[in-house]
Formats: structure tokens, sequence, C-alpha cells
């Protein structure tokens, strides 16, 4: 049995040593006087072999020192473990860690900060590879996150992410006059409407939207990046009754009220109640402890006729799949156009925007998800909305994007005019 030693004993002194010693003694060894290309052979085989070793193995050395490796802009990329273990806890869930890390050119040595989520123990490894998997599977976009690496550091699951700035949420809290919606509400919101419908396009559902995973440009524009994907399903996967997805006051109906499946829309509610807390500094639903389930989902109930208005026999049963159509129904309260517009009124909002973001929100926010407008739509409202400078922080629409712009708009004359500059790049 072959036994491979420790890079560390073959450093280069150590192997040119050796190198020349050996070939010392081949050159110093009796020569024969009938074979002399047989000794010349010999010795270009030890050369060879020696050389390609030496190259091995400082090769090998160099790629152990590294923790991961990756492609980034058609670049190789490292983390070495030097600057693994200088990392900084960027958050903290309940699956995974998040670190802010070094990562250097391989071929110059350049540094770019990066993320790196890390599980937190064996059983939440699937968990993260699977929200890999889920990132990878969507077209590129400039509203969700590329993927570097899906990968494993130690023994742990660990995704390769790139570095954004802090959350929407952190903002909100930071805002100079709280009396006023944070600068930048509406191009946070039209970010999110986007990401919301580009993951719809394409079949996958966050399901655990809120201001906390909306992340700042790294530039510092208001464009925002949603992340976290690690509570997210494929809108055909029929989802577990006894699990409740999602955050507390940001959750839609039917993802909390046990429907056996949920698609896009359920974001698209979620979007929604994410842009109210934007505007008011503070959720439009007041949070609540999801244990016991039962009682969450009647307090769910009860928030939203609050809110929203009453809640339908209709309404109840395509929430629920009909589950839990018997259930006791709260009371009715305020039309949600008259409850919205008393919550908006106070949040510094001039009244033509205040009056828009009430249509809006109400039209977003319907019981049924068959009655809330698509997320593209959305996010076409909310630039049409938009000043030239507001507009100027939004990335140029992609080819897919623009593509459905023309299906929405009705054409390239009509896609051009309501995207403008984002429709033109």
């Amino acid at each position: 049995m072959c036994e491979t030693l420790p890079s560390s004993h073959f450093n280069n002194s150590m192997l040119e040593k050796y190198f020349q010693t050996t070939t010392h003694r081949v050159f110093t060894a009796p020569l024969p006087t009938t074979a002399p290309s047989r000794l010349h052979g010999t010795v270009t085989i030890f050369t060879t072999f020696f050389l390609v070793l030496l190259i091995a193995v400082s090769t090998s050395s160099s790629a152990m020192d590294n923790v991961v490796e990756f492609t980034k802009d058609g670049s190789a990329y490292a983390i070495s473990r030097k600057d693994w273990e200088g990392k900084a806890i960027l958050g903290e869930g309940g699956a995974a860690t998040v670190y802010r890390v070094v990562a250097r050119k391989v071929e110059s040595g350049e540094e770019q900060e990066v993320a790196v989520k890390l599980s937190l123990r064996a059983d939440r490894d699937a968990k993260v590879k699977e929200e890999g998997e889920l990132l990878a599977s969507l077209p590129a976009n400039p509203s969700v996150p590329p993927v570097y690496a899906n990968t494993t550091i130690g023994e742990r699951a660990a995704l390769v992410l790139p570095l954004f700035g802090e959350s929407v949420a952190e903002t909100i809290l930071a805002r100079p006059n709280k009396r006023h919606p944070v600068d930048g509400a509406i191009t946070f919101a039209a970010s999110l409407f986007r990401a919301v419908a580009h993951s719809g396009r394409h079949g996958v559902v966050h399901r655990d939207l809120k201001p906390w995973n909306l992340l700042t440009a790294a530039d510092g524009s208001k464009a925002a990046v949603l992340v976290d994907f690690g509570t997210g399903t494929r809108d055909s996967q029929d989802q577990d009754q006894d699990y409740v997805a999602g955050s507390p006051g940001f959750g839609a109906p039917e993802s909390v009220l046990s429907a056996k499946k949920i698609d896009g829309r359920a974001d698209i509610f979620s979007a929604a109640l994410c842009t109210g807390a934007i505007l008011l500094g503070r959720p439009l639903l007041p949070a609540a402890d999801f244990q016991p389930v039962e009682s969450y989902r009647r307090r769910l109930l009860a928030d939203l006729a609050d809110l929203l208005g009453p809640i339908g026999d209709d309404d109840v049963g395509e929430m629920t799949d009909a589950t839990l159509a018997q259930a006791d129904k709260p009371r009715g309260g305020p039309s949600p156009t008259r409850s919205l517009a008393s919550q908006l009124g106070s949040c510094g909002l001039g009244d033509a925007r205040r009056t828009f973001f009430v249509d809006l929100l109400g039209e977003a926010l319907a019981y049924r998800p068959s009655r809330r407008p698509e997320a593209f739509a959305i996010f076409r409202r909310l630039v049409g909305e938009m000043t030239a400078t507001e507009r100027s922080c939004l990335p140029a629409l992609t080819e897919e994007e623009k593509e459905e712009a023309r299906r929405v708009c009705d054409g390239e004359q009509g896609a051009a005019a309501a995207f403008g500059s984002l429709y033109q790049a």
C-alpha cells in the first residue's frame, strides 16, 4: 500500500535537495561503455519524473490552502484558509449563518468580498443545497442573486453568493424622519415585485418575503435584491399542511391557512405587505407567534379582516382549498381602501402618491389569489409612477423582461412608453 504524506512534508528545498542528490548519484555511477544512450534515457526519465512531481506537489499544496474555489464573470477566484479564518458574521438564521469573506482572483490576487452561507449543522445541509439549486435554476436577473458555488466547506453545505448592502429593514429603522417613508421606498417596492415576477415566471415561490430579506445594492443605489430562498419551493410541490412557512405579519393567507398548493400569487400578497411596511416603517399586520398553529391561523384571519374587510365563504375556500371553509370567520372590518388610506395617510406621502399606493396595495392584497394582479403588471405600474431620478436607480430590463413587457403592454411601442429608459437600454 502506498502512503501519501501531507504536503507539508514536501517543501521545495527538500525536493530540490533530493533531486540534486539523486541526479548526482546517477551521473557518478560507473558508466557503461556499450550503451551510453541507455544512461541518457535513464537520466531523462528521472529528470522528467521529478519535475512533474515538483509541479504536482506545488499545485496540490496551493489547492489545499484554499477553502473553496469558484468562477465569477469568467475569472477564477479562491477563498484561502487564511481569509476564511478572517470571516465576519453578516446574519444568522435557523438553517445557516451568512459570512462576509474575502476571495481573491487566482490570476492577479485582486480582492473581492463575497457572502458565504454556511449550514449550521448536518440536518440543515440538504436545505442549503436545495436553496442553491433553486437559485441556480433561475435565469440571470438583477433582482435575485447568482450562485457562484454550491459546495461544501469542511463538512457543511455552503453557498458562495455576491455581497450586497444592508437590508431594507435596517434602512427603514435608520430613516431620519420617522413621519416619512424611507428615501427610495418606491424603488425598493419595484425591485421586490420585479423579483417576485421573475421567480414566479419560472415556477419558484419564495414563501418568506419580508424587508429583512430585501438587500440594498452594494453600490449604495436604491435598487434592491431579494435573498434567502431557504424556504422557497416549486409551485408544483405540495405544501406540508402542518408547517407554516414565512414570517409572522408577512405571510399570504393561503400559505398560512393550510392550502395544499401555493404559487407565485402568494408572494404577490406578501410583497404588498412588505411594501406597506416600507412606506409606514412598521408592518401592516401585527406580528404573532406561530405556535400553536391553529391559534395563529385564526388570529391571522381576524387581523386580515381588520385590515381588508369581511372575509366571505368563497374567499376562505380559495385561500385554503376548502380545508378551513367551515372555520369560524372573524368579524368584518372596514373596506380595504378605507383602512389602507387611513394607515398610509400618516406616513407623509403626497396625496397623489398615497392614492396610487392605496389602489395598488388594495388590489394586491385581495383575499383570493385569482383576483390579484400579476407581479410584472404591478412592477410596470410602479415604474410608471416613478420620477426619472427614481427610475434611473433600477437596472435595465433583461431580454426576457422586454419580451414580457411587450406582452403586457401590447407591443413594442407600449413597452417603450411604459418602461422608458429601462426598456430602451
